[in-house]
């Protein structure tokens, strides 16, 4: 018996001041209304990339279907987003 059932997903969102891994949920309550549920699962301050602010909120910007690379140069991290 296969137990594995996808319950949601895990994005990078990254703005000027943080680093975010997002989790988006889908939530139902009975069989016919469900919603999707998204907040942070984990921060870090951003010390890594230096990130235009979308508004005057710094909205982060989300990643949903791109992989974000976070690899080590000269003992560094560095993260490196797709263009």
């Amino acid at each position: 018996m296969d137990n594995d059932k996808e319950i949601g997903k895990l994005f990078f969102a990254i703005s000027q001041k943080q680093i975010i891994l997002m989790a988006d949920l889908e939530v139902s309550q009975n069989m016919f209304k469900k919603t999707n549920a998204v907040f942070p699962v984990l921060t870090a301050n951003n010390h890594y990339l230096d990130m235009k602010k979308q508004d005057r909120f710094d909205t982060p910007y989300l990643f949903t279907d791109q992989v974000i690379e976070i690899i080590s140069v000269e003992g560094q991290l560095e993260i490196v987003i797709p263009e």
